[in-house]
């Protein structure tokens, strides 16, 4: 599943557990994979396991919204060899108040400090960041 989703993305780096492979992969999953949500819009099951992720992103080639695409990303950097934890988190919290809380899911990945994954949303971050 990890090479599938290497050439899926257009990853050929070597493959470390480090800043350059999860920064590398991060921007090449960000320049691949679209945001893709039109699926909730017509009120579409999801299915949300990782089987789920890798047959639409991977094997059909489509894009996916933050479960999917984070969903898929944090499992790929697991089993590389990479600490994830897995964390809801919301989005628009100004405006949307106690309603956003887990409308969007991240990865948080400890290195020599701890940071933020996200390539759940169409417009960024491009690079992980410290969480400070």
């Amino acid at each position: 599943m990890i090479e599938a989703y290497l050439n899926r993305i257009g990853y050929a780096e070597p493959l470390g557990v480090d800043m350059a492979t999860l920064r590398g992969i991060q921007r090449a999953e960000m320049a691949a994979v679209a945001y893709e949500n039109i699926g909730m819009h017509l009120e579409r099951r999801f299915v949300m396991e990782e089987h789920s992720f890798v047959q639409q992103i991977i094997e059909e080639g489509r894009g996916g919204w933050c479960y999917q695409r984070n969903g898929l990303l944090t499992a790929v950097l697991q089993k590389i060899g990479f600490k994830v934890t897995r964390v809801g988190s919301c989005i628009k919290r100004d405006t949307l108040g106690e309603d956003a809380f887990g409308d969007h899911l991240i990865g948080l990945v400890d290195l020599d400090k701890r940071y933020v994954v996200d390539a759940g949303l169409g417009l960024g971050p491009i690079d992980p960041y410290p969480l400070e």
